[in-house]
């Protein structure tokens, strides 16, 4: 197994995880996971519960809920992982608890092209996104589709880290102007602001990551 951190913002972490045969047993005291697969198929294990690991799908492993990791085939799993709160050493135990704790939730796994397809909720300001999942108070998991722009805005409490699913963009963010594309990643931490405009014919659509949990009412729009 090999670990790459990526970057830490506020109350969340990213990196990417590569597997080549199996994680032990394990779980977080207090960090919630989200891991997205980039390559490869495996399985997730729980509590005698086995989920599906295979590109384009994610799965959500709250804090307290152990889980196993293991590669079905020759090519390595490749996971790109939300933390939140970021993980410590000591805050991670290798061991199963002998029984599910009272309100821990069972891991979660969500098709992201399949709940993309099942339609956004658009907000006044014409963005279109579907929340996947909030671990309050520190993080959350939303689906975003760009089908023209989203205009200059920033946030006063959010960082937002974003996964570029697919389509491309110009970026601006704070004095940067850039494009993006699939398999980029954005980091805007909060109080920078950002405008992104669909380039060509495919929508943008990402992940975003936000610490802590995105609301749509604390964006603040800078083009009344």
């Amino acid at each position: 197994m090999a670990v790459m951190p990526l970057a830490e913002v506020g109350t969340g972490s990213l990196s990417i995880l590569r597997i080549g045969t199996a994680t032990a047993i394990h779980y977080h005291q207090t960090s919630n996971e989200v891991l997205f697969v980039l390559g490869g198929q495996g399985k997730a294990i729980s509590h005698d519960e086995e989920f599906v690991l295979a590109p384009g799908k994610m799965l959500i492993v709250f804090a307290g809920t152990p889980i196993r990791l293991e590669l079905s085939g020759d090519t390595p799993l490749e996971l790109l992982v939300f933390t939140t709160p970021p993980p410590t050493v000591e805050g991670v135990v290798p061991a199963e608890p002998p029984d599910r704790p009272p309100g821990v939730l069972k891991p979660m796994v969500v098709d992201v092209a399949q709940r993309m397809a099942q339609g956004l909720t658009q907000s006044p300001k014409g963005l279109e996104f579907t929340v996947v999942a909030e671990m309050k108070p520190t993080g959350s998991v939303e689906l975003f589709r760009v089908s023209d722009k989203v205009e200059l805005h920033h946030s006063l409490k959010e960082n937002h880290l974003m996964y570029i699913l697919k389509g491309r963009a110009q970026a601006t963010i704070g004095s940067l102007n850039t494009e993006v594309g699939p398999g980029q990643i954005v980091i805007v931490p909060k109080g920078v602001k950002y405008q992104l405009e669909r380039m060509g014919g495919e929508p943008l659509e990402f992940i975003l990551f936000s610490t802590p949990p995105f609301v749509d009412e604390d964006i603040i729009w800078d083009r009344e």
